[in-house]
């Protein structure tokens, strides 16, 4: 299911995206502000929703038991009688054009597919061409199927205008319980669409994150001359063909443009730890080998057509050779001060090909900090936002090495992550 959270993130932008009206309570100046700006402004113009439209609203939802009656909105009903939640951006397809001949007579139909069940009395806030703002109530739901899934055809009318009975706003503002979003993205693996309002802050969030690491990674490895991924270092050209492998499994090919001049590798010296994170099968970390590393150019090397001695490459990873270069002798170092609460992604000791011995011997309680989320990923456990927040935050400050070798990796766990941020609701 696909549910996010809103209480306790901040951030401009984001703000922005969520919720299509406001959120506080209103008093008589806001009303008089609003009667002046809108007066003028005929109702008929709202005929522009006609049948096919994709209206965007508010809605709130019933919270009840099972033996509860349906209600509209009643300021005699305590919360506990009368409770709503609140799902922001709420998309519904219009079938037919409002009825706007008697403004106090609104009324129209359309499908819901969100996820949930709509209900009798349920309250739809809008805003309507003429800037005032209404809600409306939920007067009929049927069921209907749609590419083998329940979608719900309501009709609505009008219940009441904002300004003409603010006290019913803030009543049903009051009875809100919790706020969601509904994000129409989940709608493609046919998750539920509606989002805690916390949490889709967390999907945008990440998101944004997730291009700005993918662009700062291109702009620190790529080589465009020999359109290589490539480790800086203080003598020679250091390459690793199990990144690039691994950049075009899990990133596709429209997510940077630095990924269609990629020179392509075609691997077949045996596998590494990369080709465990993509099979996601742990029982086979012990097949593989963990001292591999940078070992001399082989003449007869090819990289695509053209042979890695051309392109200037004097250093490769073999993934059957231990590596005779130790890659902390001739990386260029990431000089950056760290932060007070900088957490090193792996250990500092007994450091092999990518990861630490620890991981190698999957002992959890030595492994470094990012070493544990990438053991929870291949152990199908939650990646949680706030396993990777902090990784998020402190990659720009890991070494050079870690940097090339963990971002790739930093990228998939992201990627997994959205997947389990959705709570139901």
């Amino acid at each position: 299911m696909a549910v996010l959270d809103l209480d306790g993130e901040s951030g401009s932008n984001i703000e922005k995206t969520i919720g299509t009206h406001k959120k506080k309570f209103i008093n008589d100046g806001d009303i008089k502000t609003s009667t002046i700006f809108n007066k003028d402004t005929r109702i008929e113009d709202i005929a522009r929703y006609i049948g096919g439209y994709n209206w965007e609203v508010d809605y709130f939802i019933q919270i009840r038991k099972e033996n509860d009656l349906y209600s509209k909105p009643d300021i005699e009903k305590s919360v506990s009688i009368l409770k709503y939640n609140r799902i922001n951006n709420l998309i519904i397809h219009l079938l037919e054009p409002l009825s706007t001949t008697v403004p106090e007579e609104l009324t129209g139909s359309g499908i819901i597919d969100a996820g949930f069940i709509p209900n009798y009395g349920d309250v739809i806030l809008v805003t309507l061409t003429n800037g005032r703002d209404a809600f409306l109530t939920i007067e009929k739901v049927e069921k209907k199927s749609y590419s083998n899934r329940d979608v719900y055809q309501v009709e609505f009318k009008l219940f009441t205008f904002i300004d003409s009975e603010p006290e019913i706003y803030n009543d049903v503002l009051y009875k809100t319980i919790k706020e969601f979003v509904y994000d129409r993205d989940n709608l493609i693996d046919y998750s539920t669409p509606i989002i805690i309002s916390k949490d889709y802050k967390k999907k945008i969030n990440l998101k944004t994150s997730y291009n700005q690491i993918i662009t700062y990674y291109f702009e620190r490895f790529f080589k465009d001359d020999i359109n290589l991924i490539i480790l800086p270092t203080n003598r020679g050209v250091y390459f690793d063909p199990n990144v690039t492998v691994f950049l075009f499994k899990i990133l596709s090919i429209n997510e940077h443009l630095v990924l269609n001049k990629l020179n392509r590798i075609e691997k077949n010296d045996g596998r590494s730890i990369y080709d465990i994170l993509d099979t996601k099968d742990i029982t086979a970390i012990h097949t593989i080998k963990s001292d591999i590393g940078y070992i001399p150019t082989k003449f007869e090397t090819i990289i695509g057509d053209i042979n890695a001695r051309y392109l200037g490459v004097t250093h490769m990873v073999s993934n059957v050779e231990e590596s005779v270069i130790k890659v902390e002798d001739v990386f260029i170092g990431n000089d950056v001060s760290l932060p007070n609460d900088y957490v090193y992604p792996i250990g500092r000791t007994n450091l092999k090909y990518v990861f630490t011995e620890a991981f190698y011997n999957l002992n959890y309680e030595k492994m470094g900090s990012f070493e544990r989320v990438v053991y929870k990923y291949l152990n199908n456990e939650t990646i949680n936002y706030e396993d990777i927040k902090l990784f998020i935050e402190q990659y720009k400050y890991w070494e050079t090495d870690e940097q090339y070798y963990l971002i790739p990796i930093l990228l998939l766990m992201i990627k997994d992550s959205r997947n389990f941020m959705y709570l139901g609701l």
